[in-house]
């Protein structure tokens, strides 16, 4: 897995953000209606945007994905999941935006 994982990135710039990484554990938890990685990841969001409805407006803006963002999101996690669990992120593409459509 690894090997595919190092020649797809190095070929492809992109950004994979993943809720754990190998044998670790992504964590459920039915207080927050979905998994922990989930969660972190809409609530980041919801704060970029402001609410989860989206408007015509809100659905204009874009999010570029950016360090600060990701280290939300990782943060996030680890809060929600009391340290349990550490999301993994796979070479950034400096270049991604976030956009809802």
């Amino acid at each position: 897995m690894s090997t595919l994982f190092d020649d797809f990135l190095s070929k492809s710039g992109v950004t994979i953000l993943s809720a754990s990484s190998g044998s670790d554990v992504a964590y459920e938890n039915k207080d927050l209606s979905n998994g922990a990685f989930t969660s972190a990841y809409l609530k980041v969001l919801k704060s970029k945007f402001g609410s989860y409805f989206l408007d015509a407006e809100k659905v204009k803006k874009t999010i570029p994905l950016t360090d600060g963002f990701i280290s939300e999101v990782l943060k996030e996690v680890i809060v929600l999941t009391k340290g349990k669990q550490v999301p993994d992120i796979r070479e950034i593409n400096k270049n991604v935006i976030i956009k809802a459509w």
